[in-house]
């Protein structure tokens, strides 16, 4: 199901609410069952928070369409791979019980950051069947040297480029990809905020900014991005400011101040062209004592 909106009483119509709702309780009791909210010219933080666990996409950006359709496929073709049961049958997945116990050892082996056996144990499941997703999750904690899948809120890495991560994915599904994802957006998400709460230079400022801006609509990291490029703006023209008054000053120290300031700034405004104004009036200083 597309839930599909651009204002978010939209999604709460008492109508809309009851279709999507009923239709929550199915995917809940039916993991191929998939809903995907779409919104556009409003913000993801308005959508109900029912959505806050679903990946929600935005209408307005380039892909959108291509994402959907992606997302879809990869219920599709899990459905298409399951085996189907006739009238009153059961289905049961096709995994052995020595593939089992080979990703139980290889779990162990991770909690006692055995690295080289764990890999070894999630190498033979592979062996056995090349699409088991849990194998390459598995592979990705040796990767990253983490004790188990939850560990990866707290890895710094951008670890949604490692090979291990996009076959896990690959073969999971999209429920796979959506929960190793979220764990990814939420550890980046609690780093930064945390950063955001202890720096102090103006340099830090911008990296925990480039951190929001890259996890975009999750939570409210745009609103976060904004916030710290209003702060560094109003930083960095306070810091020009007082480079600017010290540059009017006849003082040999203060026009030192004033370069190494503008060099800081070097980019910013005409900061270069003053630094070598205040390095003129040094020389000249200079000369003259």
């Amino acid at each position: 199901m597309l839930v599909i909106g651009t204002k978010p009483e939209y999604f709460d119509a008492v109508w809309v609410r009851n279709e999507w709702s009923r239709y929550l309780k199915i995917v809940r009791e039916d993991r191929s069952k998939l809903l995907i909210p779409c919104y556009r010219d409003m913000d993801a933080y308005d959508l109900p928070e029912e959505f806050s666990h679903l990946q929600a996409q935005d209408m307005s950006k380039i892909g959108f369409i291509n994402d959907v359709i992606r997302g879809i496929k990869k219920v599709l073709n899990t459905e298409k791979n399951e085996p189907k049961a006739s009238k009153g049958s059961v289905v049961h997945k096709t995994t052995s019980a020595n593939v089992e116990n080979l990703l139980k050892r290889g779990n162990l082996a991770l909690e006692d950051e055995k690295w080289e056996e764990a890999n070894n144990f999630f190498e033979q499941v592979l062996n056995e069947n090349v699409e088991e997703y849990r194998a390459y999750i598995g592979k990705l904690c040796v990767d990253l040297k983490i004790s188990n899948e939850d560990a990866l809120i707290n890895v710094i890495q951008e670890f949604p480029n490692y090979a291990n991560y996009k076959k896990a994915c690959k073969f999971g599904g999209y429920e796979v990809e959506r929960r190793l994802f979220e764990l990814y957006q939420q550890g980046h998400y609690d780093l930064a905020v945390s950063k955001m709460n202890n720096a102090q230079t103006l340099a830090e400022f911008e990296k925990i900014r480039k951190i929001f801006t890259l996890l975009g609509n999750y939570k409210d990291s745009n609103e976060k991005a904004l916030e710290l490029k209003n702060r560094i703006n109003i930083d960095l023209d306070e810091t020009y400011n007082s480079g600017i008054q010290l540059l009017k000053s006849e003082s040999l120290s203060d026009l030192k101040e004033a370069a190494i300031i503008f060099d800081r700034l070097t980019g910013w405004r005409d900061s270069d062209n003053l630094i070598k104004k205040a390095k003129e009036r040094i020389d000249i200083i200079d000369k003259k004592i």
